[in-house]
C-alpha cells in the first residue's frame, strides 16, 4: 500500500507517555471503589468484581519479562484515538516479550461472540498507527447480556490463550467489559477484561477518568466541534431529570474551556429540549430530526419549527 506524504509524517509522531508508564512500572492498590450511586443494588449485580482497589502506575525498578496474549475489541461509534490503543497494545506486549501475541476481534464485541478475528502484526499496526477512525478491526454495538454469548466468547479466549480482554468505547461498551468481568470472575476462568472509556462525549468523566481519549484527543487534534449524544438525558429525563443533565453540563463545560463548540443531538424532542438548553451551558447547535417531523405530521411543519425554537429562547 502505497503510503503519503502526510502519512509518513503522521507515522513518524510518538506519543509521550507519563513518566509511570516509560520503562518499568510497578502497581500500586489504593482504596476499594465503589458506585456513585445506588451501591446496594449495584454490588448485588456485580458481587465478585465490586469494590476492588484503585490502581495507579508507579515507574519500577525491573521490567518483568512475561508471556501473555491479550485480545482487543474496538465498540461503539468512532472516536480518535483508538487505534493508537491498540497500538500502544502492541508495542509494549512485544516489549514485554517478542512471542506475546495481540488479537484483535473484528467489528466489535460480535467478533469474540462470532470468533472473528485478526491476529495483530507488525506491518499491520503501522498502515494505523496515529490515524483517526476504526479501520484496523472495525466496530460494533452488539451487547453482551447473554449467558451463551459469555461461553462462546471464552471458546476462542481459550483456543487463542489468552489472559486478558481489553474493550475500547463508550458507557455501553464498558458495561459489556463489565458484565464479561463479571461472569468470568464468578465462573473462576482467570481472564481479565478490561474496559477503556472512549466516547467522544466526555460522559464518562469522573474523579478516576479526567478524560476519556477520544474527548482529549479530539481536542488536542484541532477538532473545533463536539456533539454530546443526549439519548441517556432523553431516557432519564421522566425520571430524574436533574441527575440525568449533570453530566451534560460538565461535558460542555470541558469543551468550551477547551476551545470547542458545542452541539447536541438525539432524542431531544419538544418535551425535553427547553430544559436541556436552560442547564447546559455553551450550546451552539441541536440536532432534531425524528421528533421534529413526527411533530410536523401532527402540528404542522411551520408549527413545529416555532415550537422549537421557542424552546431555544
Amino acid at each position: 500500500m502505497e503510503i503519503s506524504a502526510l502519512q509518513k509524517e503522521r507515522a513518524a509522531y510518538l506519543p509521550k507517555l507519563p513518566m509511570a508508564l516509560r520503562g518499568a512500572v510497578k502497581v500500586k492498590e489504593g482504596k476499594p471503589t465503589h458506585s456513585v450511586d445506588n451501591q446496594d443494588e449495584i454490588k448485588k449485580l456485580f458481587p465478585n468484581t465490586y469494590g476492588l482497589p484503585l490502581i495507579s502506575f508507579e515507574p519500577g525498578e525491573i521490567m518483568l519479562r512475561k508471556r501473555v496474549n491479550v485480545g482487543v475489541i474496538l465498540s461503539g461509534g468512532q472516536a480518535p484515538g483508538g487505534h493508537n490503543v491498540i497500538s500502544g497494545l502492541f508495542d509494549r506486549l512485544k516489549q514485554l516479550d517478542p512471542e506475546n501475541r495481540l488479537y484483535g476481534f473484528l467489528m466489535g464485541p460480535s467478533g469474540l461472540v462470532d470468533h472473528n478475528y485478526k491476529e495483530i502484526t507488525a506491518d499491520f499496526v503501522e498502515q494505523f498507527r496515529n490515524t483517526g477512525g476504526f479501520d484496523m478491526i472495525g466496530s460494533g454495538r452488539t451487547k453482551l447480556e447473554e449467558v451463551d454469548q459469555f461461553e462462546k466468547g471464552m471458546e476462542i479466549i481459550r483456543k487463542l490463550d489468552i489472559q486478558a480482554l481489553v474493550i475500547i468505547g463508550g458507557d455501553d461498551s464498558n458495561t459489556n467489559a463489565c458484565m464479561l468481568a463479571e461472569y468470568y470472575a464468578a465462573k473462576k476462568y482467570g481472564v481479565q477484561v478490561i474496559g477503556c472509556p472512549k466516547p467522544i462525549d466526555g460522559d464518562m468523566k469522573n474523579d478516576q477518568v479526567e478524560t476519556s481519549f477520544g474527548f482529549d484527543t479530539a481536542a488536542k487534534t484541532g477538532t473545533d466541534r463536539v456533539e454530546l449524544y443526549t439519548e441517556p438525558y432523553a431516557s432519564g429525563y421522566a425520571t430524574d431529570r436533574e441527575k440525568a443533565v449533570a453530566p451534560f453540563v460538565e461535558a460542555a463545560k470541558l469543551a468550551h474551556k477547551l476551545g470547542m463548540g458545542v452541539n447536541a443531538g438525539h432524542d431531544l424532542s419538544l418535551e425535553n429540549l427547553r430544559y436541556f438548553h436552560e442547564q447546559v451551558p455553551y450550546i451552539d447547535e441541536v440536532s432534531i430530526g425524528h421528533a421534529l417531523i413526527c411533530d410536523a405530521l401532527y402540528l404542522g411543519l411551520e408549527e413545529t419549527i416555532r415550537r422549537y425554537l421557542d424552546c431555544l429562547k
